[in-house]
C-alpha cells in the first residue's frame, strides 16, 4: 500500500507541477559594450501559431490576444526597472522585438502497472495542450546585428490564467540582461 500512495503522489505532483516550468536561455555578443546602452526602441514583433485543425485551437485565439496585448508592455515595464528608457529622439541605442510562437501539442498519457512487461501499457484519453514560446532579441541599430537574445518556453492556456505565467517567463528571460549586470 505504501508504494502505490507514493506513486499516486508522485503522478500528482508531476501533473500539477512537472508541466509548469518555464524552461529559459539566453546568449549575446561578447564584444558589446552592454552598459553603454540607455535608450531602445521596438522592431517588428512576429506571432506565429501552428494549429491542428481541432477544437483545441479555439484556445490559441486566447493565447495569440494574450501575446499582441501583454508581451510588449511587460517587456517595457522590466527594462525600465533595469533603467532603460524608450527613445524618443529616433536613435535608439537598440532595438527590441520579440517572437512569440504557440502549438498545439498532443498528449498521450501512459501508465505502467509495476510488475508488468514495459510493452504492456494502458493509454488514456488522448488529449492536447500548448506549448507557448517567446524569444526576445535586441539589436543594434546600425548593423541590425543581434547582440543579445533571449528564450522561454512553457505549456500555457488561453484562458486568461496565464497571464501571471507570461510575466514569470519574461522575467525569466530577461534576467540575464544586460549581460554581467
Amino acid at each position: 500500500m505504501p508504494g502505490r500512495t507514493l506513486l499516486v503522489i508522485m503522478i500528482a505532483f508531476f501533473t500539477l507541477f512537472g508541466c509548469t516550468t518555464i524552461k529559459t536561455n539566453s546568449s549575446y555578443d561578447s564584444s558589446v559594450d552592454f552598459s553603454k546602452l540607455k535608450t531602445y526602441a521596438w522592431g517588428k514583433n512576429d506571432i506565429q501559431v501552428n494549429r491542428l485543425g481541432r477544437s483545441a485551437d479555439s484556445k490559441m485565439v486566447g493565447v495569440e490576444e494574450m501575446a499582441r496585448r501583454d508581451i510588449q508592455p511587460i517587456v517595457d515595464i522590466e527594462l525600465k526597472a533595469k533603467g532603460f528608457l524608450v527613445d524618443t529622439t529616433g536613435n535608439p541605442d537598440f532595438i527590441v522585438r520579440y517572437i512569440a510562437t504557440g502549438s498545439v501539442q498532443q498528449n498521450v498519457p501512459q501508465t505502467y502497472y509495476p510488475g508488468s512487461p514495459p510493452v504492456l501499457t494502458y493509454s488514456s484519453i488522448v488529449g492536447s495542450f500548448m506549448m507557448g514560446a517567446v524569444q526576445i532579441e535586441v539589436k543594434n541599430p546600425d548593423t541590425k546585428k543581434m547582440i543579445w537574445q533571449g528564450y522561454g518556453e512553457t505549456p500555457v492556456t488561453g484562458d486568461g490564467s496565464s497571464d501571471a505565467k507570461l510575466t514569470r517567463a519574461l522575467k525569466k528571460i530577461l534576467r540575464d540582461f544586460p549581460p554581467g549586470k
